[in-house]
């Protein structure tokens, strides 16, 4: 029996071998480093994604910041575009800023403009300290994020390929190790087949043991190669793995850190005009409490207050014994009465200039080719004799103490600036060297006529200032008795410009020249109607005045009814001239607004809507517009002719 070369203690060895390659074959050797490469592998793609992410927030942040930037640019611009459109004219602050409410508005406008100015510093600062920061920091995270992918994969490449070679050994030695099983088994068989000779069994024997060492070697090469992989695997998850996700960790706090950073930037763009935003908001506050609603009231009256006292009361008109009219010429005296009523047929001083309800009269396009209408030679040539001759006193008075005020500065500079020149004048005389006296002297008496010319200008205003106060608490009514040649200043004062659509009537006829004035005024009544009772009424510079056509009974009731009394004719007996006092002028038709006008605020015209019912008091004379008086408001001006459906009194 031949025994067994290899021995049943080697054959047990390598069956157990055998079987522990077998259980941790290639297969299971690839699967057991890829569960833990596929581990890491999967959160280092994880991590990656969530730094993209956070480099994407700190881009769109950024953006964020930009926009609002914009935002704050475009809210100041709108702001400071507000209130230049809230800031109004020159002029008009100039004539309103007295008043404590506009001037505190115009206050806190100019505050809410400094507002704008600090949203335009914040904007700035968004725009300069934040963006740029922000978008550099961006680009460098993208390159530092890039750098390290391209680390994590080099390194994932670099273990995947010892991964390989590892698999490739250990291919080798199961290759090796199962040619020297079948050896080993076709040796065992070759030594119990006793037709075998004894060389052939010898040269089996021989191959078993050749296989046997070429397992052994692939073995060791494979044993070789794992313990490599299994250093390098070593490697790259305790250290390089590690210093790499470390890395990104870094870059991401950094990334963090600068979000952080951009968000306190634009917190203390903000916070860091916010005490400027404060004063602004205190000074509005303060400007506002400077409102005063009595003083404001007050310089209403102080601007508006005529100064006239009330006018008189109306005298009853006795029209005598009815029975008169039987002995008699036939004529009634209600019909004499009624001449009275014609507007400007009795002088009346100023007439209606100087009560506030004259309007001049807008030039037609015949008076402005052929002359007319407006004032005469007389009128205009005493314009320059009377300042501010067209205010009520108390205006008068108030515009003159304030012309005094600014002539007693001017005069005081004046004196000042000579007082230096002959100082200096003195100083050269005493010594040459410092300059030529001859240079200075011309200068000296240029101040000396300047002062002497604002001196007598004060004392004309002076003179003013008195006539001025002379006419406070006058009752309207009597305004007519001055002076013919104070009203004749006063009436060139209160002279029509050609630009106004409306002329009085009457308003020179007490001064004496009635008929050359009259004939450029406009009337309502026909060059017939000529009232005979007018020459009975006066007995020095009597003025023969157009009668006017009787009105019918009807109408006559209408006018009566409707506010326009007749007034009883007061002769004055201040300068010998019979001057009366001004009545009512009558209805001449009635008539229906067709449109709205809105009027103006100096008086000139009024305001009517669709519908109202108005008096016609004057004709239009071909340049548009026509006098009415309303029924309800009792306001009376001009309107369009075009805007009214008119409907004219018989024998109108």
């Amino acid at each position: 029996m031949l025994t067994d070369p290899v021995g049943s203690s080697t054959k047990l060895a390598l069956h157990n071998q055998l079987s522990s390659l077998l259980s941790i074959g290639s297969d299971s050797c690839s699967t057991l480093y890829s569960f833990f490469n596929d581990l890491f592998l999967d959160r280092t793609e994880s991590l990656s994604a969530h730094t993209q992410k956070g480099i994407d927030f700190l881009e769109k942040y950024g953006q964020f910041v930009k926009e609002r930037a914009l935002i704050e640019e475009e809210y100041a611009l709108k702001i400071r575009n507000l209130v230049k459109k809230s800031t109004g004219k020159k002029k008009d602050e100039d004539d309103e800023k007295t008043f404590s409410y506009i001037s505190s508005f115009q206050a806190t406008l100019h505050e809410l403009d400094d507002l704008a100015g600090q949203h335009e510093v914040i904007a700035e600062r968004l725009k300069k300290d934040i963006v740029p920061n922000v978008t550099a920091k961006c680009q460098q995270l993208r390159a530092a994020r890039k750098q390290q992918l391209v680390d994590l994969q080099a390194m994932n490449s670099q273990l995947a390929s010892l991964n390989e070679n590892v698999n490739k050994f250990q291919k080798n030695y199961a290759k090796a190790f199962k040619d020297a099983e079948a050896a080993y088994i076709k040796a065992d068989k070759a030594d119990k087949n006793m037709e075998l000779s004894r060389a052939d069994v010898e040269k089996t024997k021989h191959n078993a043991r050749h296989k046997e060492q070429i397992c052994e070697e692939a073995k060791q090469s494979y044993a070789h190669s794992l313990g490599i992989a299994n250093q390098a695997r070593q490697e790259h998850f305790q250290k390089r793995l590690p210093a790499l996700l470390d890395s990104m960790r870094g870059l991401d706090v950094e990334r963090i850190s600068e979000i952080k950073l951009a968000m306190s930037k634009s917190v203390e763009a903000e916070t860091s005009v916010m005490r400027i935003i404060q004063r602004c908001y205190d000074a509005m506050n303060k400007a506002i409490e400077q409102i005063d609603p009595a003083k404001d009231t007050h310089i209403v009256v102080e601007n508006l207050g005529s100064g006239y006292a009330p006018p008189e009361d109306d005298a009853f008109i006795d029209l005598g014994n009815p029975s008169n009219i039987l002995h008699g010429n036939g004529e009634s005296a209600v019909d004499g009465m009624a001449a009275t009523l014609k507007r400007g047929a009795f002088p009346s001083g100023n007439g209606r200039n100087v009560n506030g309800k004259g309007i001049p009269r807008k030039q037609s396009m015949h008076q402005k080719l052929f002359g007319g209408g407006n004032s005469t030679p007389n009128q205009k040539a005493n314009t320059s004799d009377s300042e501010y001759g067209s205010l009520p006193p108390m205006q008068r008075v108030r515009k003159i103490e304030q012309k005094l005020k600014e002539l007693d500065v001017e005069i005081a500079k004046k004196e000042q600036s000579r007082a230096g020149i002959q100082k200096m004048l003195e100083a050269y005389k005493s010594n040459p060297k410092m300059g030529n006296p001859g240079d200075v002297e011309p200068q000296i008496g240029e101040y000396s006529r300047e002062i002497v010319s604002l001196n007598e200008q004060r004392e004309r205003f002076k003179r003013l200032l008195l006539d001025a106060k002379s006419e406070l608490n006058t009752p309207i009514s009597s305004v007519g008795t001055m002076d013919s040649q104070t009203r004749l200043q006063f009436s060139a004062q209160n002279s029509p410009v050609s630009g106004s659509p409306r002329v009085t009537t009457g308003s020179m006829a007490s001064s004496g020249i009635g008929s050359s004035v009259g004939n450029n005024k406009r009337t309502s009544y026909s060059d017939e109607s000529i009232s005979s009772e007018s020459s009975a009424l006066s007995s020095n510079h009597r003025v023969q005045h157009p009668q006017p056509p009787a009105i019918p009974n009807e109408h006559r009731d209408s006018y009566l009814k409707n506010g326009s009394p007749m007034r009883h004719i007061t002769p004055s007996a201040d300068n010998g001239g019979d001057v009366y006092e001004e009545c009512e002028m009558p209805a001449l038709g009635t008539c229906v607004a067709l449109y709205a006008f809105e009027g103006s605020t100096d008086g000139t015209t009024i305001a009517m809507v669709e519908g109202d019912e108005m008096f016609l008091l004057e004709r239009d004379e071909g340049d548009g517009w026509t006098r009415v008086k309303h029924m309800v408001s009792k306001n009376e001006g001009f309107v369009p002719t075009s805007y009214l459906q008119c409907h004219w009194y018989p024998h109108s």
